[in-house]
């Protein structure tokens, strides 16, 4: 099918939908120069699975085409997208769908060059874990609002890639989202003589993380970076309520902003009127095996507790490394917090494995009980709610939190396992409920906690 309708120069309509394509091979400059060419059907019976390295300018110069969908290509294996998109002027609209694979593509150069309909592109399907070559990808894309790269990253497996005029004459570009900086993984110098590759140079309307606004003098890959450049980082905005105490969860792996603290509630104490919460620790991240930067990194789909100073407003930030970048990744046994990553209403209680749980959310630095009534159970995205197991709790209607950093000095630290089966006293939670009797031996391991024995508050690790 490669050129199967190249230079079709007066053709404005295809319905290819009963084409069987389950096993074509390639399919570059199929409609390219078809300039009158305003709508395509793709939408196979059957998956179009590209089995040929090249899926080049395919509708190079259509420039009357309006829209296209691709969700029926599978471009596993594909490894150059160049000009794919070239000079299609009227474009407003492309669809790439789930089967959409850009993980081995080395050639993206010029893909989307001349698209100047465009005011938005979904990249959601992208990476560029293989790519050399991203000269002119969005040239005079002058439409363009913003762009979230945040699945392309900074430090992929090739050493550089060209990035050369990559966003010229985006004159419309406010905003590029990314989770890294590329400066040092990038090179825009041009290969004959050396000079600055201009790689943002006409983009007079971006502004960076930091509010680094354009500079015509500073156009190059040097910019690329959200601390002083021209990028910005793709994240989630919270803002730290008046208890200095919030939840934060999202449906991606994110990084925790400095001047905040993470947490996740692995137990509880005694009656769980006291919540006890662990930090998160910081993960390290390599570069050719090599560690570089240490973050604390909050999983996909974890509810963790911040803590930070009220009224604040920070950035949890996007990361998409993948696990082989981690060298030792957050792994938690038990978390009592639920992740809410969309809109929710959350109900009283929920039954999970035939055992009852009561749903809590925080409120003024302490989980409350949820009422049964949608207006106070309505959860916001991007939060988490506590839960606990419902025979546990006790008639009070909330539950305090332990910060590790505040539990009280002078305690005598004690191993469960060995120093609770001694049978020298009765222990008690701090509520006075007793918990185990003088003459008892434990064959279980108490929640950690604070306990009196003796007569004497001991922390039980």
């Amino acid at each position: 099918t490669s050129s199967m309708f190249e230079c079709c120069s007066k053709l404005t309509s295809l319905d290819l939908s009963c084409l069987d394509m389950s096993s074509v091979g390639s399919a570059s400059r199929m409609f390219k120069d078809c300039t009158l060419l305003q709508s395509v059907n793709l939408n196979f019976a059957e998956p179009c699975t590209l089995t040929w390295i090249y899926f080049e300018s395919v509708f190079e110069n259509c420039r009357a085409l309006e829209s296209v969908d691709l969700s029926r290509f599978n471009t596993a294996g594909v490894e150059s997208m160049a000009n794919l998109f070239y000079g299609c002027s009227s474009l407003q609209s492309i669809i790439f769908g789930d089967n959409w694979n850009t993980e081995d593509v080395e050639d993206m150069s010029y893909m989307f060059a001349g698209c100047s309909s465009l005011q938005t592109i979904d990249l959601s399907h992208f990476s560029n874990k293989s790519c050399t070559e991203m000269s002119y990808m969005f040239a005079l894309c002058n439409n363009l609002t913003e762009l979230d790269m945040s699945t392309f990253t900074g430090d992929g497996q090739k050493d550089y890639a060209r990035v050369r005029r990559m966003f010229y004459y985006c004159t419309s570009l406010q905003a590029i989202y990314t989770c890294d900086n590329w400066v040092g993984h990038y090179s825009d110098i041009e290969d004959n003589n050396g000079y600055r590759g201009y790689m943002f140079y006409g983009c007079e309307n971006i502004v960076g993380e930091d509010g680094t606004t354009y500079n015509s003098s500073y156009t190059g890959s040097e910019m690329a970076r959200a601390d002083g450049g021209y990028f910005r980082y793709k994240g989630f905005e919270v803002t730290i309520p008046a208890s200095g105490v919030g939840t934060f969860s999202a449906a991606c792996k994110t990084i925790v902003p400095e001047g905040v603290t993470a947490y996740i509630a692995p137990d509880y104490e005694g009656d769980a009127s006291v919540m006890i919460l662990d930090p998160l620790t910081e993960t390290v991240i390599s570069y050719n095996n090599t560690p570089y930067m240490q973050y604390t990194v909050v999983p996909a789909n974890t509810g963790i507790i911040l803590r930070g100073t009220p009224g604040e407003k920070v950035k949890f930030i996007v990361t998409y490394k993948s696990d082989a970048d981690v060298i030792a990744a957050p792994t938690f046994e038990h978390n009592m917090l639920v992740a809410v990553t969309e809109p929710t209403h959350i109900e009283p209680t929920a039954d999970i494995a035939g055992e009852s749980y009561t749903n809590f959310m925080l409120k003024s630095g302490q989980f409350i009980k949820i009422a049964a009534s949608a207006p106070t159970s309505m959860m916001a995205a991007n939060m988490a709610y506590l839960q606990i197991p419902t025979a546990v709790i006790n008639n009070g209607a909330g539950v305090k939190l332990m910060w590790p950093e505040d539990v009280p000095t002078g305690l005598e630290e004690m191993n469960v396992n060995d120093n609770l089966n001694d049978n020298d006293g009765a222990v008690y939670d701090l509520s006075g409920r007793q918990i185990t009797h003088r003459s008892s031996t434990l064959n279980r391991k108490l929640p950690r906690g604070i306990y009196i024995k003796n007569g004497k508050k001991v922390l039980a690790k």
